[in-house]
């Protein structure tokens, strides 16, 4: 079976997130970026910048940008080292609401 770059980086970055809280889904066509989203899934999460720089040092990369957007989520633009296509990740964050409910 032949290697998928892109797909093995989603799953490095599923098992980080997983270990921050986190769950994550993704959306768009994957050509140009790599756009994520990060939704906390137990009661107790790290931060969203937290998340983030953690997937930027993993990289061996930095968040290059950060944005507030819609809804409360926030937004993080993360080189992904080596010059190739996609060359970013762009990870919207839900931001953590206040501890209640249940972990599932």
């Amino acid at each position: 079976m032949a290697e998928d770059p892109v797909n093995d980086l989603i799953h490095r970055i599923r098992v980080l997130a997983s270990t921050h809280g986190y769950a994550i889904g993704v959306h768009g066509s994957l050509e140009r970026d790599v756009d994520l989203i990060a939704v906390p899934w137990i009661r107790h999460t790290s931060t969203a910048d937290e998340l983030a720089a953690s997937v930027a040092r993993a990289l061996g990369s930095t968040v290059r940008q950060r944005c507030e957007r819609v809804h409360g989520r926030v937004g993080y633009v993360v080189n992904i080292p080596g010059g190739g296509l996609p060359s970013y990740i762009d990870l919207s964050v839900i931001s953590p609401r206040t501890p209640g409910g249940q972990d599932d």
